[in-house]
């Protein structure tokens, strides 16, 4: 690991009391931005595309970040943005040993129009960027630090104005995807109509198995999963601008309305309806 990295595991070392090979958790809640500064196995298998943005401060664990074209070798503390709706997905070789601060955060109104000038992935090791990443790991795990909610969303904040002025260093990159990314590009546009494994395979001139097995290992999911994840995510913002449950199903490519149901709850944890009902109560508060 680098200086900065040693820094960083010292410092849990210490907050602990413990070694470092035992896994850790410290997160805390500040409005309705999350933030988890952890080691140890991942707990986002299943959630490759989120409804909210997410930022991944890596630390260490051998670890390549694959976006819908490409995939990356990560270095120690490098920093990636991803935002709401993109597909990512970690392939991580020592799950034990893999450091990170993940922050999780919805369109915030402190931040409308800022994220518009960030394109797409950012992947950066800039150190304006860092620093804040490295802030926001110091008063998490300063438990005796009345403030320290609010000094981790301040430098979360700092952290975003960086970003919005250092751009995309494309770290590393080590190629593009082929036929899979040509697959993820077409669903990615089509997810709301009838999509087969035979169509697609058909469209690019493989084999069903091929498709199937390379898209697998590529990305660390089928295709089903993928497709199934696009149209949750996209329902999920219909519901979220005041739609109704029993016209979102059909738009977002269901048949019916029990079989989206069912996948809804299995994503959310949360029946359709329960969703509509929170942004009702939501835009109900905000008329007062």
């Amino acid at each position: 690991m680098s200086k900065r990295s040693n820094y960083i595991a010292k410092n849990t070392e210490r907050c602990y009391n413990t070694v470092m090979d035992i896994n850790f958790v410290k997160e805390l809640q500040y409005g309705q931005a999350h933030f988890r500064y952890s080691r140890g196995p991942s707990l986002r298998k299943g959630h490759e595309i989120h409804s909210h943005h997410e930022i991944i401060y890596y630390i260490d664990g051998d670890a390549t970040f694959i976006s819908g074209d490409s995939s990356t070798e990560l270095r120690a503390n490098t920093l990636i943005f991803v935002p709401k709706g993109c597909f990512h997905n970690f392939k991580i070789k020592h799950q034990e040993k893999y450091m990170r601060l993940t922050v999780s955060f919805p369109s915030l109104p402190i931040l409308d129009g800022v994220l518009e000038s960030v394109d797409g992935i950012v992947i950066t090791r800039a150190t304006d960027v860092i620093k804040y990443a490295e802030a926001m790991i110091k008063s998490i795990s300063d438990d005796s630090y009345a403030a320290r909610s609010l000094s981790v969303f301040a430098s979360f904040l700092s952290l975003i104005s960086e970003l919005t002025r250092v751009g995309n260093d494309h770290v590393a990159s080590t190629g593009k995807m082929g036929t899979v990314s040509q697959c993820i590009a077409f669903i990615d546009e089509h997810f709301a109509e009838s999509i087969s494994v035979s169509e697609l395979a058909k469209r690019y001139y493989v084999s069903k198995s091929f498709l199937f097995s390379e898209f697998k290992r590529s990305f660390g999911i089928s295709i089903h999963q993928y497709i199934t994840q696009r149209r949750m995510v996209y329902a999920k913002r219909l519901l979220d601008e005041g739609k109704r449950p029993t016209e979102v199903y059909s738009l977002c490519g269901y048949s019916d309305y029990s079989t989206f149901y069912k996948a809804y709850i299995k994503r959310f944890s949360e029946s359709p309806r329960s969703s509509q009902r929170d942004v009702d109560t939501k835009q109900s508060v905000n008329k007062r």
